[in-house]
C-alpha cells in the first residue's frame, strides 16, 4: 500500500473541525470580535465589507480549499502513472464528481427546513431524513460490493434524490428550484472541476499553472469583472468563482512536493532533533497565531517585522534537516513564506485583506498559513506523518504486522489491462479472521475487454472471499473462487448481447497467521524471498509446459521446446470457461527476517532477469516501501525499448 500524507488529512479535518466551531458559536454582543468572521463583527453582527482583517474563523474555509488542492497531485498521479489510466478517463471521473457535488449543492439547499417549513414537522423530517439517506448513496463506496455495485447504489441514491425533489413540488407544492443551491458547496464542485483541470494540464509546467492563477482575477468596472460575472449557467456555475484557484493552485504546488517526497527511496540523512522539532512547531504556531493578530488588529508593522524575524529563525532551523522530510518541510518553508510576503505586500494596495469581498491578499496569506500548518501537523504526527499499510502490534496479543506495497504502469501499451487489489487495513477485524489477501490480474493482452476481465475477476475473487467469513480449507476455497470468477468472465458480453473474447491471469496470497496461501492460473508469477534466496514457487501455464512434458518423456528435444513458437500461448486463464489449470499451495511465511512474498505480471520477469529481481528484493529487504517503484523502473530500463508490457508488482512482507 502507498504511504499516506497524513499531514494534508490533518489539515482537512482540522478545517472542517473549525467549520463545525464556526458555526456553533451563538451571536453574544459580550463576546470578543475575532471569534466571528472579521466582516460580520459584533454588536451588530451585520456583513460590513469594508472592515478589513481576518480572525480563525476566516482561515476555515480557504484551509479546505488549500487540503483540496493538495490532494489532487496526490490522487491524479496515482491514477496516471500507477494505474496507468488515460486523461480522458480522468476527466470522466473528475466531470462525475463535480456532478454529484452540484447535485448535493441543489438538494441540501431544497430540503432544509426554510424550504419544507410548510410542511407538517414530521413530514418535513422525513423528507430531509430521505434526503440524507440519498446522499449517503451518493458518496459512500462499500468494501464488500464491486465497482459496479457501488455505482448502482450511486445512481439510485440520484434517483431517490430526483424523486424527492420532484415530489416536494409537484406534490407537495414546495418551493422547489435548480436556482436554489449551496454556495460553498457549489464552489467546492467547481473547484474539484477546474483545479484539477488546470492541474492536469500544467503538471509538467509549473509557470503555466501560475499563470492560471489569472483566472481567478477581475478589477471594478473592467471587461474582465464583467466576464466573471456572467455565466449562461449561474445556478450551476459562474467564472467568479474561479478567483479560489488562487488557493487551490498554491494547494497543488504543495500537493507535488508531498508526492515527490512521498516517492523517494527513504531518509537519507538523519532528521532533525526532537528539541529542534518543537522549537520549528512553536515558532510556526506563533507565525500563524501572529498573522491572525497583526492583520485584524491592523498592527501592520509589527506584523510584517516580527514575521520576517520568525522566518529567518525557521529557515535556520530547518537547514539543520538534511533528510527526505527536511527537504518536503524547507520546500513548503519556501513557498509558504512566499506566498505570505505576495499577499502582505498586496494587502497595502487592496484596502486591506478581506475575506468578503475576497481580496487577493487574502488568498495568498491564507495559502502561506496552510503551507505553515501542513509543516507544523507533520511535526506534531510525527516525522511528516508518512505511513506504510502495516498495523502496529496490539499490546494484548500482539499480532504480526504486515506491510503490503503496490506499484503498476502502463508500460509501452495502449491500455492498461493489469488490475490488482489487496486488503488496505490490515489490522481489521476481518484480516484476523480471514486472513489479508492481495490478487493480481493481467488481462490478456491480445483480446477485447481484458482490461474489464482483470477488474472482474479480481473483485470476484477478493469479495468473494471475504463475503465467507473465516475459512478452514484457504486453498481450496480460493480455487472455487477462481473457478466460479472464470464462469462469470467467459460469459461477459458487449452491448448488443455478443460475448467478449476476454480473459486473464489470476494469482492471489492469502496471508493468516505463520501462513501464506497461494493460487495460480496463467502465467503471472508468485516468487518467495527466504533466507537470502528467491524462489518462484508458480509455474506458467502455457503451452511450454505441455512441451516440456513432451521433452522429459522423449518424444522431443529440449532445442524444440525452446523453438516452438508457440511456447508462451497460454493454455489456462480465467475466461477460458471451463478446464482450466489451477495450482494452489502453502508456504511458512515470516519465519526469517527478510521474508517477502511478490507477486507480478509477466511485464515484469520478461524485461528483468529472475537475478536482477533477486538482488533488487534483498536490497530492500526490510524496507519494501519502494520496491514496486525499483523492480518497475528496473524493467522499463530493460527488455526491447517500445515493446514494454503493463508491469505490476505487488510486496508482502511482515515485521
Amino acid at each position: 500500500m502507498e504511504k499516506r500524507a497524513y499531514t494534508v488529512d490533518l489539515l482537512r479535518g482540522l478545517a472542517i473541525v473549525g467549520m463545525v466551531l464556526s458555526g456553533q458559536i451563538l451571536w453574544h454582543a459580550e463576546l470578543p470580535a475575532w471569534l466571528f468572521h472579521a466582516q460580520v463583527p459584533p454588536p451588530s453582527f451585520r456583513f460590513d465589507p469594508s472592515v478589513p482583517g481576518i480572525t480563525w474563523a476566516d482561515l476555515v474555509f480557504p484551509f479546505f480549499l488549500f487540503s483540496m488542492g493538495a490532494a489532487f497531485p496526490l490522487a491524479l498521479r496515482r491514477r496516471l502513472e500507477q494505474r496507468g489510466e488515460s486523461v480522458a478517463l480522468i476527466l470522466t471521473v473528475v466531470a462525475r464528481r463535480w456532478a454529484l457535488l452540484a447535485l448535493f449543492a441543489i438538494a441540501l439547499a431544497n430540503l432544509r427546513s426554510g424550504v419544507t417549513g410548510t410542511l407538517p414537522g414530521w413530514g418535513s423530517s422525513l423528507l430531509q431524513l430521505g434526503g440524507w439517506g440519498c446522499f449517503c448513496a451518493l458518496f459512500m463506496r462499500f468494501g464488500r460490493l464491486s465497482d459496479r455495485q457501488n455505482r448502482m447504489v450511486c445512481l439510485a441514491g440520484v434517483a431517490g434524490i430526483a424523486a424527492l425533489l420532484a415530489a416536494a413540488r409537484w406534490i407537495w407544492g414546495l418551493p422547489v428550484s435548480a436556482e436554489r443551491s449551496d454556495v460553498i458547496i457549489l464552489v467546492l464542485a467547481n473547484m474539484a472541476l477546474f483545479g484539477s483541470l488546470a492541474w492536469l494540464y500544467t503538471r509538467n509546467n509549473l509557470l503555466a499553472r501560475l499563470a492560471a492563477l489569472r483566472l481567478g482575477s477581475g478589477v471594478e468596472g473592467s471587461w474582465n469583472e464583467a466576464l466573471w460575472n456572467w455565466s449562461p449557467a449561474p445556478w450551476l456555475f459562474r467564472f467568479d468563482y474561479l478567483k479560489y484557484l488562487c488557493i487551490i493552485i498554491p494547494g497543488t504546488i504543495a500537493g507535488d512536493r508531498i508526492y515527490e517526497w512521498m516517492t523517494q527511496v527513504g531518509e537519507d540523512a538523519p532528521g532533525a532533533s526532537r528539541r529542534r522539532e518543537v522549537w520549528i512547531l512553536v515558532l510556526l504556531v506563533t507565525l500563524i497565531c501572529l498573522n491572525m493578530w497583526g492583520l485584524f488588529a491592523r498592527q501592520l508593522v509589527v506584523n510584517l517585522a516580527a514575521g520576517v524575524l520568525i522566518c529567518l529563525l525557521l529557515r535556520h532551523l530547518l537547514r539543520g534537516d538534511g533528510s527526505a522530510t527536511g527537504r518536503l518541510h524547507r520546500s513548503l518553508f519556501g513557498w509558504g513564506f512566499f506566498w505570505l510576503m505576495l499577499g502582505l505586500a498586496l494587502e497595502a494596495f487592496e484596502g486591506g485583506i478581506k475575506k468578503d469581498y475576497a481580496t487577493f491578499s487574502y488568498f495568498f496569506v491564507t495559502s502561506g498559513l496552510a503551507s505553515f500548518v501542513l509543516i507544523a501537523a507533520g511535526i506534531a504526527y510525527g516525522r511528516g506523518g508518512k505511513k506504510e499499510a502495516a498495523y502496529k502490534p496490539n499490546k494484548t496479543n500482539k499480532p504480526e504486522a504486515i506491510t503490503v506495497t503496490a506499484e503498476s504502469i502502463i508500460g509501452d501499451r495502449k491500455y492498461q489491462q493489469d488490475f490488482f487489489l489487496f486488503t488496505p487495513d490490515t489490522n481489521s477485524e476481518a484480516v484476523k479472521d480471514s486472513g489479508m489477501l492481495a490478487i493480481v490480474c493481467d488481462g490478456m493482452g491480445g483480446m477485447e475487454g481484458g482490461e474489464i476481465a482483470s477488474r472482474m475477476c479480481a473483485e470476484l475473487v477478493y469479495n468473494g472471499y471475504y463475503q465467507m467469513g473465516k475459512v478452514d480449507d484457504v486453498c481450496q476455497v480460493l480455487k472455487e473462487l477462481v473457478t466460479a470468477a472464470d464462469d462469470e468472465v467467459s460469459a461477459i458480453t458487449d452491448q448488443s448481447g455478443r460475448k467478449l473474447r476476454s480473459g486473464t491471469t489470476a494469482i492471489a496470497v492469502v496471508v493468516r497467521g505463520s501462513k501464506a496461501y497461494w493460487v495460480s492460473t496463467g502465467d503471472s508469477r508468485i516468487y518467495y524471498l527466504h533466507n537470502g534466496r528467491l524462489e518462484r514457487i508458480t509455474r506458467d501455464h502455457n503451452f511450454r509446459l505441455l512441451l516440456q512434458e513432451q521433452c522429459n518423456a522423449g518424444y522431443i528435444t529440449q532445442e524444440d521446446v525452446e523453438t516452438d513458437g508457440q511456447k508462451e500461448a497460454l493454455i489456462s486463464y480465467v475466461g477460458k470457461g471451463g478446464n482450466l489449470l489451477i495450482d494452489t499451495g502453502v508456504i511458512e511465511f515470516g519465519s526469517a527476517e527478510d521474508d517477502m512474498i511478490l507477486l507480478c505480471s509477466d511485464g515484469l520477469y520478461k524485461a528483468l532477469p529472475e537475478e536482477d529481481i533477486q538482488r533488487l528484493m534483498l536490497q530492500h529487504a526490510g524496507n519494501s516501501m519502494h520496491l514496486p517503484k525499483v523492480l518497475t523502473r528496473a524493467a522499463m530500463a530493460g527488455g526491447r525499448p517500445g515493446k514494454h508490457d503493463n508491469i505490476t508488482v505487488l510486496t508482502v512482507s511482515k515485521g
